[in-house]
């Protein structure tokens, strides 16, 4: 079991929580990166693809 780092934890539970937004929002993708920390859309989005394996426009269109 590897133990993450505070940092690591951070990005997660932000990660985490832009997943949400996407899901129960109607927010576009560049205000959920800002409302989760990171300044721009790049790469809010490639962080999202490297940790759940899809962006989130894939997101938003997988679960409609």
């Amino acid at each position: 079991m590897r133990t993450l780092r505070p940092p690591d934890t951070t990005k997660i539970l932000r990660l985490e929580q832009a997943r949400d937004l996407l899901l129960h929002t109607n927010l576009p993708n560049i205000d959920i990166g800002i409302a989760t920390g990171t300044c721009s859309s790049s790469y809010f989005s490639a962080s999202y693809a490297k940790h759940f394996g899809h962006t989130p426009s894939q997101e938003r269109i997988r679960n409609r």
